[in-house]
C-alpha cells in the first residue's frame, strides 16, 4: 500500500476515534450534570472501560436509556437526508471497517472516499455535545 492509503487508513481511525471519545465525553457531561460526580465516572467507567464500537444502533440504545426524546432525536439526526450522506450508514460503515484495520484487514479506499467519514464524524460530535452537555 501506498502513503495515501496509509493516510486515508489513519484519518478513519481517528474519525471514528472522534466518535467514540466525543460520545463518552458527552455521556459523561450529561449524567456529571445531573448526579454526583463519583455517580457520572462509575457509570462510564462501566459503560466505556473495554471500549465502544460508535455504532449507530448502540449510541441510540444508551441515549434512549438516558433520555428517551434525546435518543429519539439522535435517531432522526442519522437518518436526516439533509445530509450529504446517510449518517446512520456512515457511521457503521465506518466502525466496521476501523474494526477491520483493528483485525489486521487492509483499508484501501482513496483519501477522497475517506473524507466523508471525517466530515461525518465532527457534525455528530459536534451534535452529541450540543444536546447532552
Amino acid at each position: 500500500p501506498d502513503l495515501t492509503s496509509h493516510l486515508s487508513a489513519y484519518l478513519l481511525l481517528r474519525s471514528c476515534s472522534h466518535v467514540e471519545l466525543s460520545f463518552q465525553q458527552s455521556v459523561y457531561c450529561y449524567v456529571r450534570n445531573r448526579s454526583h460526580r463519583h455517580v457520572a465516572n462509575l457509570l462510564v467507567n462501566k459503560i466505556f472501560s473495554t471500549g465502544f464500537n460508535p455504532k449507530p444502533k448502540r449510541i441510540t440504545e444508551l441515549l434512549l436509556k438516558l433520555n428517551n426524546e434525546t435518543g429519539e432525536a439522535f435517531d432522526q439526526y442519522l437518518d436526516d437526508d439533509s445530509h450529504d450522506n446517510n449518517y446512520k450508514n456512515l457511521l457503521d460503515n465506518m466502525v466496521q471497517k476501523r474494526n477491520n484495520i483493528a483485525h489486521g484487514q487492509r483499508y484501501t479506499s482513496s483519501f477522497q472516499n475517506t473524507i466523508p467519514y471525517y466530515s461525518m464524524s465532527l457534525d455528530v460530535a459536534e451534535w452529541l455535545f450540543n444536546h447532552l452537555t
